[in-house]
């Protein structure tokens, strides 16, 4: 499964080097299942409906051992925000690897979201360096990949946020998450690491939310007809 998983992250990485120079960076946009694009960045400004208040904000250190006693090691940090527009909620995440490094991280994915509506783009308006060049979404729906090609975040570096708009309104901590590394330079073939932790953040659509909210509301609308 690890392998299958390093596999294909390389693939997407070098089909991402080799198409960037003839497909031009695409806005945001909405990724169904088994949707691939291109990212090249939004703000605020440009997109209100990303404003909102912070409502969990957690830092998750990591560490990748890349074989030969060499590790990468940094922290992950986990924000989930609500939009101020629609009270939907925006998923986000920024990488930090440390200065002590032994590697780059070339892709963060994350195992836990549904089949509901979500788009992907980064944030050029906040801290970090580099953003995602690529998002990927799996046919079944339930993964969300980003790549970071060919500027990886390299030792001592950390990305811009990114992040994954939902319409969900309600959250969990179900869910898991990974980065895959690439060796130090010198270090000759093409193998990666998989790195997983938990928890993370899992979204609940909003019609099951709506839903359950309107039971709620017939029922006490019952017992008080009873009353």
């Amino acid at each position: 499964m690890k392998k299958t998983i390093h596999v294909f992250a390389i693939f997407l990485c070098q089909a991402a080097l080799m198409a960037a120079a003839f497909t031009p960076p695409a806005r945001a946009v909405s990724l169904v299942p088994g949707d691939f694009s291109f990212l090249s960045g939004t703000t605020a400004a440009a997109r209100p409906e990303l404003a909102g208040p912070i409502i969990a904000d957690t830092l998750r250190p990591f560490s990748i051992d890349i074989g030969g006693g060499l590790l990468i090691t940094g922290t992950l940090q986990d924000r989930v925000v609500r939009s101020t527009l629609d009270g939907t909620l925006d998923f986000y995440f920024r990488i930090i690897n440390d200065a002590t490094s032994n590697g780059a991280i070339i892709l963060a994915g994350r195992n836990d979201f549904g089949s509901w509506t979500t788009d992907v783009d980064w944030r050029s308006d906040g801290l970090g360096v580099d953003g995602p060049s690529f998002g990927f979404r799996n046919p079944s729906g339930t993964e969300m990949q980003f790549g970071f090609s060919p500027a990886a975040i390299d030792p001592g570096e950390d990305s811009r946020f990114f992040f994954i708009k939902t319409n969900a309104t309600q959250f969990s901590a179900e869910g898991s998450a990974y980065l895959t590394g690439l060796p130090a330079l010198g270090t000759k073939g093409a193998s990666t690491v998989l790195t997983s932790y938990q928890p993370t953040v899992v979204p609940l659509p909003a019609a099951a939310w709506l839903l359950g909210s309107g039971l709620l509301g017939l029922i006490g609308i019952a017992r008080r007809k009873k009353a």
